[in-house]
């Protein structure tokens, strides 16, 4: 599963935006994979925490597209000079919104996953090895 099926599912997950709804949808994509492999029914009424058990599935499928993006956010936070994607993460895009409810942004998903400001992240991750301290400590903490 870590080998072929979750890398092919994640693949470009550094850019995606992910909502409440994604994030379960994911998590129920890995629970079906885990059970798939150990051949459990859904008629054994087996619980997701037994599976994780059987497995010894220690980083959920989340929390590896959580660190994809938080790496991809410190590699592009890094670059130099002005850049596209430093612009667009930072939020200086022209133009406005529709009507409606305000689209999942990119940026506060990095703002939700970190628990700090855009700006703060970005100052952050210009030191590659602190970042990465904030990054193993942020994706371990994840359930």
């Amino acid at each position: 599963m870590n080998a072929s099926v979750f890398p092919i599912a994640t693949y470009g997950s550094e850019t995606w935006a992910l909502g409440a709804v994604d994030r379960k949808k994911i998590h129920a994509f890995e629970m079906w994979c885990w059970r798939r492999m150990l051949r459990i029914s859904w008629k054994e009424r087996k619980s997701n925490d037994f599976v994780k058990n059987q497995i010894g599935a220690k980083v959920t499928l989340c929390q590896k597209i959580d660190k994809n993006k938080l790496q991809y956010f410190g590699h592009i936070s890094r670059r130099e000079g002005d850049n596209l994607e430093e612009i667009i993460t930072q939020g200086h895009v022209e133009g406005q919104r529709k009507r409606g409810r305000p689209k999942v942004r990119w940026a506060d998903g990095i703002k939700e996953i970190t628990g700090m400001n855009i700006c703060a992240a970005h100052r952050y991750a210009q030191d590659r090895s602190g970042w990465n301290v904030i990054i193993n400590r942020v994706t371990k903490g994840q359930s």
